[in-house]
């Protein structure tokens, strides 16, 4: 069976609701099956008998036979499966494979987990009148220039531990691990077999041991690309070992890494510079972007275009579990959507296609654990070609005006932020604004040069216009930037953030008045779901979201305000990111851990953005739960079993029975299971890992310590 099935998916239950919407029948599905995956196979076309209905998904509280939530028939022997939906309110398809096959009687607890979250979201939508959602999502439409899909980019599948991290430093007697930048760096260096030998001075630091930085001479590294292997295990040569572990190791001192005895991680401008200045690749083509200066339509087409050039993308996203660099490196065209091949940098585990609204890995439940929110790419990765261009672009956020209105002849103020974003360079930037009349006659303007500004540096300016005098009618404020030494002047854009300001201005004979902020989004009453079973999160957030705008796409961090007098909390964890199209309706699901004592608390969702130049509460998304006492899972936590490492097993010692055991890393991906008191981990880089051992009286989980 081929476990690594391509989600094309709801995920976060992004039901797109049609008029008139019905349920689709098998022979519908069989079609959309076969077009689907004829359109997405390099090989010749499947003929109709080569499809095999192998499970028709039904759900416990199916309401009738005759209205399956999906459908999944198998290719051939061995030629991958299509999934599609039973119901055209969602996409038609929502998971495929383009080899191996899907056995109804091996399914994974995760996938189940997942099966069983689509039934429920299909059931809720199915409870909802028609046009509440919009029609299907336009985000990701093939763009007429650009091919319908590239090939994964990589062919490599490296991590993190051994071999790649032979060559790092050493913490308490244990090499540190190489960090997701230097991987994801080095699989893009190998792609093109480039540079020869790394130059100039990098670093690196060792923040729990105390130590200074520490320099050293990259010069010293040069690459033996003959002997880079695109897989490492036990047949791998000692050449081909060392080869890798100087460019991993080459690759973290390049970009400033700050290693540690659990994790190593890097900043995204230090990779930026190591890329240009320590490996040589195009300082004129390389440009650092934020998903935040972009609407979805934009964003995807600029990433394909990367793609169908020949050039792998560095890609970065945020979850609740931290942050995570890796490699975007192909994508396919669905007749409904877009999704993106990632390659993680954890050898070859979960690499696949993916919605870049979701980017998540699945975790035991089924639920969203994603690097969804504060998203951004290094582009442009390339040797240096004399044809080349740059990428600039700068945007602002947090505008806002000091009073709702001024007196006619009085000073009219407002603050704001903008960013730089592009090349590595710092830029002196033009910037000022303009007052139209009726869109097009300026009355009133001003410029300003600001200091150098480093890339991806927010600055703040705090603008006055003295002696405003303006006849009644409605003018618009503009904010425009011009590079230094270009003569053409640009649209200062505002990022794509879940608030929002009408930069229009009303003036009366005696008044001028600024029209109010729009805050974007509203949603319904939270629901907080316990997770009792399961081992890394505890909770899970369920709320609709709605985009207030009928013109622009909404991009926000959520963070839940969770409070109670009785037990004096007051708290704003993060909990994920959302991407809404104008008028555009989303239930989310989000996972997040949070300890609570028994009783009562209110939670309200967020909308933030990177740099909280705003925050507000999300209307209609207040309410009240009750925590009872103990899950019978944290009931048990208190016995005695204990969990140790030796040599290449874990050992499990408890009173309880054991019958299965499951291991998770740090994410939530589930990396080994067994049903014995001893768990193999040969293979496992070192790092914590997260033990749930199943017993006839609930899961225990612990926390480990691999070496």
């Amino acid at each position: 069976m081929n476990r690594k099935l391509t989600l094309s998916v709801l995920g976060a239950a992004c039901l797109a609701l049609t008029v008139g919407a019905k349920s689709r029948s098998a022979v519908e599905a069989l079609e959309i099956a076969r077009t689907f995956y004829e359109g997405q196979s390099l090989l010749r076309a499947v003929a109709e008998q080569d499809f095999r209905l192998v499970y028709t998904g039904g759900g416990s509280d199916l309401r009738s036979a005759a209205e399956p939530y999906y459908y999944i028939y198998n290719v051939g022997e061995d030629g991958g499966f299509v999934m599609v939906s039973g119901d055209d309110r969602v996409a038609s398809v929502i998971g495929y494979a383009l080899s191996g096959s899907f056995d109804p009687a091996d399914m994974p607890d995760n996938m189940k987990g997942w099966f069983e979250e689509y039934e429920r979201q299909i059931d809720y939508a199915r409870t909802l009148p028609e046009r509440v959602f919009p029609e299907a999502s336009t985000k990701a439409a093939a763009s007429d220039s650009l091919p319908n899909r590239v090939e994964p980019l990589i062919t490599t599948q490296w991590d993190q531990g051994e071999p790649y991290n032979l060559l790092c430093p050493e913490i308490n007697g244990q090499r540190a691990l190489t960090g997701c930048g230097a991987t994801a760096m080095a699989q893009i260096l190998n792609y093109y077999q480039w540079p020869e030998k790394a130059t100039g001075k990098g670093y690196y630091i060792i923040p729990e041991l105390g130590t200074d930085t520490i320099w050293v001479d990259l010069s010293q590294y040069t690459f033996n690309w003959a002997n880079m292997a695109d897989i490492y295990d036990e047949n791998s040569t000692p050449e081909q070992r060392e080869a890798v572990a100087e460019l991993m190791a080459a690759a973290g001192v390049s970009v400033g890494m700050r290693y540690g005895s659990q994790a190593s991680s890097s900043l995204t401008d230090p990779i930026l510079n190591g890329f240009i200045r320590h490996m040589g690749f195009d300082e004129k083509s390389v440009a650092y972007v934020k998903r935040s200066f972009f609407d979805s339509n934009s964003w995807y087409t600029l990433l394909k275009e990367e793609l169908a050039a020949g050039r792998p993308i560095y890609h970065v996203g945020r979850s609740i579990t931290g942050g995570h660099a890796f490699i975007c490196d192909g994508y396919i065209d669905s007749p409904d959507d877009s999704f993106f091949h990632i390659n993680w940098g954890w050898g070859g585990n979960g690499d696949n296609y993916f919605k870049l609204d979701l980017l998540n890995e699945y975790d035991t439940s089924g639920h969203l654990a994603g690097y969804s929110w504060d998203q951004s790419a290094i582009i442009g990765l390339q040797k240096p070609t004399e044809q080349s261009e740059p990428f600039e672009k700068v945007g602002m956020k947090g505008f806002k005006p000091e009073k709702e209105s001024i007196a006619q002849g009085d000073t009219l103020r407002f603050t704001y932020y903008y960013q730089y974003i592009g090349s590595l360079s710092t830029k002196s930037i033009e910037h000022g604004y303009a007052l139209l009349k009726d869109g097009k006659d300026t009355v009133r303007h001003e410029t300003m040069t600001s200091e150098a500004l480093p890339m991806d540096y927010w600055e703040y300016v705090d603008q006055e216009i003295h002696d405003l005098h303006l006849d009644p009618g409605t003018y618009e404020l503009r904010l425009f930037y011009r590079m230094e030494d270009e003569e053409e002047w640009k649209a200062m854009t505002p990022t794509k953030d879940a608030i929002r300001f009408d930069f229009t201005l009303t003036a009366t004979d005696d008044r001028i008045y600024w029209n109010a902020d729009a805050r974007s989004l509203s949603g319904t009453p939270v629901e907080m779901i316990r997770q009792e079973n399961n081992p890394i999160f505890t909770w899970l957030i369920k709320t609709t979201l709605y985009n207030e705008s009928d013109t622009e796409e909404t991009q926000a961090i959520l963070s839940a305000h969770i409070t109670s007098d009785a037990m004096n909390l007051d708290t704003v964890p993060n909990v994920g990111g959302v991407y809404l199209s104008p008028s555009e309706t989303l239930t989310i699901w989000y996972p997040f851990t949070i300890p609570l004592e028994p009783g009562e608390y209110t939670i309200e969702l967020l909308a933030n953005d990177e740099i909280k130049a705003y925050t507000y509460a999300i209307e209609g998304t207040r309410s009240t739960f009750t925590v009872d006492d103990l899950t019978a899972t944290e009931a048990i936590e208190a016995n005695t079993t204990t969990v140790n490492q030796s040599g290449d097993r874990l050992i499990i010692r408890t009173d309880e029975v054991v019958q299965a055991i499951r291991l998770y890393d740090r994410s939530g991906r589930l990396v080994r299971t067994g049903d014995e008191a001893a768990l193999s981990i040969s293979g496992l880089p070192a790092g914590i890992y997260v033990v749930s051992v199943e017993t006839p009286s609930g899961c225990i989980t612990r926390k480990v310590k691999i070496q």
